[in-house]
């Protein structure tokens, strides 16, 4: 079983690397709207956020684009596409988002906030 990919929901992702605020709660709106899992959603987040991590880890240490996307096993599109939103941040603020992520997710599955309002919550601290 093939899994169905949302473009849309790569499109939000872009959108919170690019800390575009207001096109990223759209996104993210339109997407609760049509009922998407929560959870799935701030998978998203953390799968990018992660991939942009790695990537600025191998960049900053001297590797090439390609040694790059063979030791990630990045499609070329997507590492250069991740090398441009890598270059939007420190590793330090890479590592506190990724913190910010875990809290998001932590608090969701305790059942401290509600996982909408935590996706908003987190939408807003990252695009400060």
């Amino acid at each position: 079983v093939k899994p169905k990919i949302n473009a849309d929901i790569f499109l939000m992702v872009d959108s919170l690397a690019r800390k575009e605020r207001i096109a990223t709660m759209k996104l993210l709106q339109k997407h609760l709207k049509k009922g998407e899992e929560e959870l799935y959603i701030l998978n998203m987040f953390v799968y990018q956020f992660r991939n942009i991590i790695q990537v600025k880890e191998l960049s900053d240490s001297g590797e090439s684009e390609k040694e790059i996307a063979e030791k990630l096993k990045i499609h070329p599109y997507v590492l250069k596409k991740t090398i441009n939103q890598a270059k939007l941040f420190s590793l330090a603020e890479l590592k506190k988002i990724y913190r910010i992520m875990l809290r998001a997710d932590l608090y969701i599955k305790t059942g401290r906030i509600k996982a909408d309002t935590a996706l908003e919550l987190l939408v807003m601290d990252i695009t400060k």
